[in-house]
């Protein structure tokens, strides 16, 4: 009787210690480690690699709005992404010395969203959607604040350090 215990105790040990992390709270972790390393504020900055409609390659720097676990890592950009939904996002992490890449398809967000995001968002960062002209106390929603959540396909975790080589961990979502 007391092996059977042992036997199960053991069972239930890895069933609850032995699961991997979901990626999306893999990279909420991490970028959480990154924000208490980092002096001042931190913000989740980006690279955005996608396709034009003439077919070439296009890089932006955007900041990710949030990263949800169901949802997938939301941001917005002056861009319309609707003719090619393949997006790659790349977040460095300098203090801890990781990366993270996700590749994946965009979705636009409803419009709902997008006004309450528009409402909550501060002024210093509504100016870059707005022409020069316009002031941002006074201005509404531009047709140029597009919010996007990507659908992770593949999220790849690289960490490195001085005196050995890079460890990567690639998850699969399909």
């Amino acid at each position: 009787m007391a092996g059977m215990k042992v036997l199960f105790f053991l069972l239930i040990s890895c069933a609850l210690f032995g699961k991997e992390l979901h990626p999306m709270t893999k990279i909420n972790q991490w970028c959480q480690k990154e924000k208490e390393w980092t002096e001042g504020p931190f913000v989740k900055r980006a690279t955005l690699a996608t396709i034009t409609p003439q077919g070439r390659p296009h890089t932006e720097g955007i900041e990710i709005a949030h990263l949800g676990k169901k949802e997938g890592p939301l941001f917005f950009t002056k861009r319309d992404l609707s003719h090619s939904p393949f997006v790659a996002l790349h977040l460095y992490l300098p203090r801890t010395h990781r990366t993270i890449s996700i590749e994946g398809t965009v979705h636009q967000i409803s419009m709902t969203e997008k006004e309450k995001r528009w409402e909550a968002l501060p002024l210093y960062k509504k100016r870059l959607f707005l022409s020069e002209k316009s002031s941002p106390k006074e201005a509404s929603m531009p047709p140029t604040f597009v919010g996007y959540r990507v659908a992770p396909n593949t999220i790849t975790f690289s960490e490195s350090s001085p005196r050995s080589p890079p460890i990567q961990e690639v998850s699969n979502l399909d």
